[in-house]
């Protein structure tokens, strides 16, 4: 199945996410270009939860364990992490005033966009359920805080279809297919409420359709036969190819573009698993990507609020904005990435073993009497 080249597509999403907030301070040119449309990499995010969630939904039945449970793991891994990059986001304006101090500019309070939040847009936004009635822009709900939070309420969102579909046990592929036909009526209607998951239902379903395809024996392996390892690279390699060839020559962030690219993703990740056998763990550049796929949920959490912070400090060095330096702030967000993903969202990711039901206590074995003549 797959394992190592989610880890490396999960990192890889994330850093061009980052490079996609980061694109106007970015020289002019190819690079500039694919930067553009970094905004792909969250359809390929939802590939990759699809793909994870119909694992996790199959191990739970396999394993017995309540539908319940299931939302509960999944619920951990999102929101004390989250709740840790609000505080994040709330500091970063004054570390940055402070900063801007430190370095000889005058001493100022800074007047961040959420002061004007209310409580009960305080009270949204740690719930995840800001902007469930928003029409427009999916993130401009989230934006006086961090923008990036309108994924994470669509991510909760198919977990609780999940859940559904895991409370039926008998008509799980019921629920997921009704779900799928209701998001493909909801895309083609146009949004209505954009901050529903229906509109994104479809990117999730491939990574669903992706587990059951390789979970049923449809491998590349079972095409290629004993070609698998050189087809399987050739044919990864031209898909990327293609797939990045026609997104930076005809970019576009319409929602129908996202649905394109994300089945693009399902793709490409199906023809990967041909070359999961070649990937050796040991070698540093594999090392180096799953470790970034690993905290990429810290990157993609954190990396708006704190990209502010780092820039401050290259800009002392480099006054002139550019792809060098803007590379030179992406490279020193990361370590403090790291140490949020260490402390507060790595003691959350490992899953907690489900008690095993307890056997009862052997009945003590009768003891033979004897009867005395």
């Amino acid at each position: 199945m797959l394992s190592k080249s989610l880890e490396i597509a999960r990192g890889l999403s994330a850093l061009w996410v980052f490079l996609y907030h980061m694109r106007f301070n970015l020289d002019p040119g190819l690079f500039r270009r694919f930067a553009d449309c970094g905004l792909l990499g969250v359809p390929a995010f939802f590939v990759i939860s699809g793909y994870c969630m119909m694992a996790s939904s199959r191990g739970t039945i396999a394993k017995g364990h309540s539908a319940g449970s299931f939302l509960r793991r999944r619920l951990r891994r999102i929101f004390p992490p989250f709740w840790a990059s609000i505080a994040v986001c709330l500091a970063a304006p004054f570390f940055g005033a402070a900063i801007y101090w430190y370095r000889g500019g005058g001493l100022h309070f800074p007047s961040p966009p959420w002061y004007k939040l209310s409580p009960s847009d305080w009270l949204g936004l740690v719930t995840l359920t800001k902007g469930l009635a928003a029409t427009g822009a999916t993130h401009k709900p989230w934006a006086p805080v961090n923008s990036v939070y309108w994924s994470l309420a669509i991510e909760v969102q198919f977990y609780l279809v999940m859940a559904l579909a895991l409370l039926w046990r008998r008509g799980f592929m019921a629920v997921l297919a009704i779900a799928t036909i209701g998001g493909v009526w909801w895309w083609r209607r146009g949004p209505f409420l954009s901050g529903l998951f229906m509109q994104y239902w479809a990117m999730f379903a491939f990574g669903l359709l992706l587990y059951t395809v390789l979970d049923r024996g449809f491998r590349p392996a079972r095409f290629f036969g004993r070609w698998t390892s050189p087809a399987s690279v050739a044919l990864t390699a031209a898909l990327i190819a293609a797939t990045l060839g026609f997104t930076v020559s005809y970019p576009s962030e319409t929602l129908e573009r996202q649905t394109l690219f994300a089945l693009c993703c399902g793709v490409i990740l199906w023809a990967a698993s041909g070359v999961e056998p070649l990937v050796r763990k040991d070698l540093l550049p594999t090392r180096a990507m799953t470790g970034l796929g690993k905290m990429s949920y810290s990157v993609y959490l954190i990396h708006v609020p704190l990209v502010s912070l780092v820039t401050a400090t290259v800009r002392a060095f480099l006054p002139h904005p550019g792809t060098f330096s803007s590379l030179l702030c992406i490279a020193g967000t990361l370590p403090v990435a790291y140490l949020f993903y260490r402390y507060f969202e790595k003691p959350y990711a490992t899953s907690r073993r489900e008690p095993a039901p307890r056997r009862p206590e052997p009945l003590p074995e009768p003891q033979a009497v004897a009867l005395s003549s």
